[in-house]
Formats: structure tokens, C-alpha cells, sequence
């Protein structure tokens, strides 16, 4: 599996033909955070400009794009073709025999026998599916005027620097700070207590320009600030928590319904810089724990993670990037994955 820019030739052929056969009913599975959703306002506005109807999906929560729960739901809406955006690569079919598109900035985790994949994984660093997207469909025809959704997407997951040199002039005459409050107020819904990503997508749906994912005048925009304001508040209740140590690794447990192990572990990484940093929230959904792991060490936190499965395991505990990763599994299987680590009646 190679690198989308290692030829783009190649790749616009595959996209073409791809959209050639999108059939009746073509429909979209993203991730919920700022950049796969991004990356389908995009794809939907780029695809009902050629007269196509579109239905977007994604997991619900605690799930991703290759569980059960996700691969009932979409086969359920019987579609024609799929495009899987920021979701992950896996070598697990999501609906049988339905034409797939992968675009990904994940470590993948195995090769779809029939599927196409856009990946940037290899590249340092990898951009983001929102950059994947924008690039290769603004090869097709110009997207100047969605640089904006493009800014927010990129910009949530690799920074600021990252967009004004890749956007140049155009995402110049953004304003910096409209650009950072909606990268988090569209990865507010999903990390929230409600688990709602309907309001995001409906925003970014009905938005004609950056201004007006931040205009606190709309009630949509409104309700994205108060999950914000809860994720805030669970982060300052949870981010004290004492961590425990084990060889290089250290764990933070906490309790929260809001999914802000990825924040916790973030803050924690700065400071423990000599080890791999496993916050873990024992809170979010029922008999289940959910994880974020985040290293400056050189090492990959998804073979570290794998490396400590049951003997005849078969499916991932973790998915993401080789630095910051992350997984929601049984609680059971959490202890003898911390157990392995060498940890006792901890985390």
C-alpha cells in the first residue's frame, strides 16, 4: 500500500473511475472528529455538484467503522457504492460486495483485498484525511471556495503552520481565530457526554463560510459551545488524576462520559516525555474502557498495544498513529492488557 502523492496520476485514475460507477444510492462513513467530518462536507458538496444524492453515516458511539453495530447500520441503508473517510484501513470488508473507497492518514492495519485506499501514512508528517481529500477532488475541479472547510479539518489535526503553508494566500485571509474555535467546536459533539455528531455535520451542511461556524447567533453553533464547555470542565475535573507506573509506561485512570482520554494522555505526554502515557477512562461507556495512548519515546504505541494481546486474539486493540493511538475495549481484556504492562489492581 503506497502513498496517494507517490503518483498522482495514478491516483486521480483510480479516484475517476471510482466515481464513474457511484450508483444510486453512494454514501459516506466518517469519523466524527473535526477532520472526517471536514473531509465529508467537502466530498458531499463536491458530488451533489454533479447531481449526486448523498447519505452520511458514522459509528455510533464506542464503535468504529469495522464492528458489527457500524457494518449492520451501513449495509441497512443498501448502499451503491461507500467512501470510508478518516476511519481506518483494515483488510475487514464493511459491506460485502459494495465498491469502497478508503481515504486514510492512519497506520493502516491490513490491505483491502478489493477496495481503492488513499493513504498518506508514510509521509512525516502524514497529512490529514481532510488534506487527502481536498487535494486530490481539487485536481478534478477547482475548490477554491471550500478552502475554508479544508482550513478547519487540516488545521485540527496537524496545526496551524501545517494550513497557512499548505494554503497560502487564501487561508491568509482567514481569521486564525475563527479557524481554532471551530476545529473545536466540531470535535466538541463527539467528545461530549450526548455523543452528538448531528449537529456538526448539520452545521458544516448548511455553513457558507467560516463565520458562520462560530456564530454564536445560531443555535447549532450555541449547543457545540456548551459541549465544549462540558469537555472543559471534565478535562480540569479529570487531568490530576496520580498516574501509575510500570517499566516506561504510565497510566492515568480517570472516570468520565465525555471521551476526553486523548486530551488527558495529550497533557500528560508534555510532562512525562520519558515514557508511554496510557490515560484511560473507565467511565465512558458500560463494561468497556476506553484508552488513548500518546510517546515522545521512539517507539510505536500500536505494536507496543498489539504486542500485549491474549494468545488467539485476533482483532486490533488500538488503531491510530505509531505516536498516538488508541482503543475502546472490554474491561476484562483491559486488565490482562495493563497486567501485561506489569501493573497490579491498577488502572
Amino acid at each position: 500500500m503506497r502513498v496517494y502523492s507517490e503518483s498522482i496520476s495514478d491516483s486521480l485514475a483510480q479516484l475517476k473511475a471510482f466515481l464513474e460507477e457511484l450508483g444510486a444510492n453512494p454514501t459516506i462513513l466518517s469519523h466524527g472528529d473535526a477532520d472526517g467530518l471536514c473531509s465529508a462536507a467537502i466530498l458531499k458538496r463536491f458530488l451533489t455538484a454533479y447531481g449526486s444524492t448523498v447519505e452520511h453515516l458514522y459509528p455510533g458511539k464506542g464503535e468504529g467503522a469495522f464492528s458489527p453495530a457500524t457494518r449492520s447500520e451501513v449495509s441497512a441503508r443498501r448502499p451503491s457504492s461507500l467512501f470510508v473517510l478518516d476511519l481506518g484501513v483494515s483488510d475487514r470488508e464493511i459491506v460485502e460486495g459494495v465498491p469502497t473507497l478508503f481515504i486514510d492518514h492512519h497506520r493502516p492495519l491490513g490491505t483491502p483485498r478489493e477496495a481503492v485506499v488513499f493513504t498518506s501514512y508514510g509521509e512525516d508528517p502524514a497529512p490529514p484525511t481532510c488534506h487527502i481529500t481536498y487535494d486530490l477532488l481539487s485536481r478534478l475541479r477547482p475548490l477554491g471556495d471550500l478552502v475554508w472547510i479544508w482550513a478547519v479539518g487540516a488545521g485540527a489535526d496537524l496545526g496551524a503552520e501545517f494550513v497557512l503553508d499548505q494554503g497560502g494566500e487564501p487561508v491568509r485571509q482567514l481569521k486564525k481565530t475563527d479557524i481554532a474555535d471551530a476545529e473545536v467546536l466540531l470535535n466538541s459533539g463527539k467528545r461530549a457526554s450526548a455523543y452528538d455528531i448531528k449537529t456538526a455535520i448539520s452545521l458544516l451542511d448548511e455553513a457558507s463560510g467560516l463565520s458562520d461556524l462560530v456564530d454564536r447567533e445560531n443555535p447549532k453553533v450555541e449547543t457545540l459551545y456548551e459541549y465544549r464547555e462540558e469537555v472543559n470542565r471534565e478535562v480540569r475535573r479529570c487531568r490530576h488524576e496520580r498516574p501509575h507506573f510500570s517499566w516506561k509506561a504510565a497510566v492515568i485512570p480517570f472516570e468520565s462520559n465525555c471521551e476526553i482520554q486523548g486530551l488527558i494522555a495529550e497533557t500528560w505526554r508534555r510532562q512525562l516525555d520519558n515514557y508511554l502515557v496510557l490515560a484511560v477512562n473507565f467511565g465512558y461507556i458500560g463494561n468497556k474502557v476506553a484508552y488513548a495512548a500518546r510517546t515522545e519515546l521512539d517507539v510505536s504505541v500500536i505494536d507496543f498495544m498489539e504486542s500485549l494481546k491474549p494468545a488467539g486474539y485476533d482483532n486490533p486493540v488500538v488503531w491510530g498513529h505509531d505516536r498516538a493511538a488508541g482503543g475502546i475495549v472490554d474491561i476484562d481484556l483491559w486488565h490482562h492488557l495493563a497486567g501485561r504492562m506489569g501493573f497490579k489492581n491498577k488502572g
